[in-house]
């Protein structure tokens, strides 16, 4: 695999467009990695995470400014600080660990088999490849901060997992071997995911290379996903599957009409018209619109005609009659189609209207006085004494 290798560059300079957090979010985290030729930085120092930097308000101020959010530390190249191969300059080391995996994609072997099977190398040896354009030696920065293909941060993941991880076999456990007997024995055992965040981690299955950093965490986070994809029952019981998904329905048929309309393509041939058409073709007429007819408003004042009758008599004002009540209240009042009258016309209209006096009687009427009645005569008044008290009365009068 040597030929798959990325060529170390002395002259190269990058700078990390990411940096790690402290589990809690503490201050002080170090600051992105960097490299660069021993003629730009000739010794590299140390982070110094307890520095306070965040001092705006004193007599010389300061500030944060090596990644957002920082609160804390700095880098201190006062001094040389040497690493664990007593390297004390960052010369060509600029194949760091990227991607969700970046603490085992990490060196120019990694990066040049990325770049051989799916960069511009497998372009170079005259296969195809999904990121040809990208040459991940040139620039493996690229797996971070490419716009244009950001899923390479996973493609980078799982290129690591299936070159560190699924083909690990040694000192008898077996990945693949193991993750059978996982699944046979009901995905209860904890052994599995410890031995494997073991292998992506320290890169070895038992504590013989130190135990796992986080491995409460990762067990936790794999237990909770099995939940999710395997539900179980409040006894512990797995859900058995759905049953498989029915056939696929057939299309309903349409209900029958009386008088089905049938598509001109498959009218039958021995179907005759009723009449034959005529040599010359008719202009079919349009259908007259009918108008609904309204009423006729009635007019609102009566009619002036009885105005010039007779000037002398009095005037009496008429009270107006009202419109003719609609038999549908709710329906909307219809609009006249006689043209409205000017304003001149119902002046003229609302005019008091001139009444004619009650006519005189020819027979002039009784006068309520008292006539005189006629005296009664003698004769009369004797005969009525006469009949009462029985006494003849003489008709003459002998003066006494």
């Amino acid at each position: 695999e040597h030929h798959m290798a990325c060529p170390v560059k002395k002259d190269m300079s990058v700078r990390a467009v990411t940096n790690a957090k402290w589990i809690g979010g503490a201050d002080g985290a170090p600051g992105p990695l960097f490299c660069a030729p021993k003629t730009t930085v000739l010794f590299s120092g140390f982070w110094d995470h307890l520095y306070k930097c965040d001092r705006p308000f004193e007599d010389s101020p300061e500030t944060c400014s090596v990644y957002e959010g920082q609160k804390a530390g700095r880098y201190d190249n006062s001094v040389a600080a040497a690493n664990a191969l007593s390297r004390t300059n960052v010369e060509g080391c600029c194949w760091w660990g990227r991607g969700v995996i970046p603490s085992n994609f990490a060196g120019v072997c990694n990066f040049g088999k990325l770049n051989y099977f799916l960069g511009k190398g497998a372009i170079e040896h005259g296969r195809g490849a999904p990121y040809g354009e990208v040459d991940f030696c040139e620039n493996p920065e690229q797996i971070c901060s490419s716009t244009e293909h950001k899923e390479l941060k996973w493609v980078a993941g799982m290129f690591s997992w299936i070159e560190k991880v699924q083909s690990y076999n040694k000192g008898g456990w077996a990945y693949l071997t193991e993750l059978h007997k996982f699944v046979d024995g009901g995905m209860k055992d904890d052994g599995f995911i410890n031995s494997v965040s073991g292998i992506l981690n320290r890169g070895c299955h038992d504590d013989t290379c130190g135990r796992a950093d986080g491995a409460f965490e990762r067990r936790t986070n794999f237990n909770n996903i099995l939940e999710m994809l395997i539900p179980t029952t409040e006894t512990g019981e797995e859900v058995p599957p759905r049953a498989s998904p029915t056939s696929k329905p057939t299309q309903r048929q349409a209900r029958r009409t009386k008088n089905p309309i049938v598509p001109p393509n498959k009218v039958a041939k021995n179907t005759l018209p009723s009449k034959s058409p005529s040599n010359t073709a008719t202009v079919k007429p349009t259908l007259e619109p009918t108008v609904k007819p309204t009423a006729k408003p009635q007019t609102p004042w009566p009619s002036t005609s009885l105005q010039q009758s007779n000037r002398s008599q009095t005037l009496a004002p008429t009270e107006p009659r009202t419109m003719r009540q609609s038999r549908h209240p709710t329906r909307a009042p219809q609009r006249s189609s006689t043209p409205t009258k000017r304003p001149s016309q119902l002046k003229q209209q609302l005019k008091p209207m001139i009444l004619p006096t009650p006519r005189p009687s020819r027979r002039p009427a009784r006068a309520h006085t008292f006539r005189p009645t006629k005296q009664p005569s003698l004769a009369t008044t004797g005969s009525t004494f006469s009949k009462w008290f029985g006494v003849s009365v003489n008709k003459k009068n002998d003066g006494n």
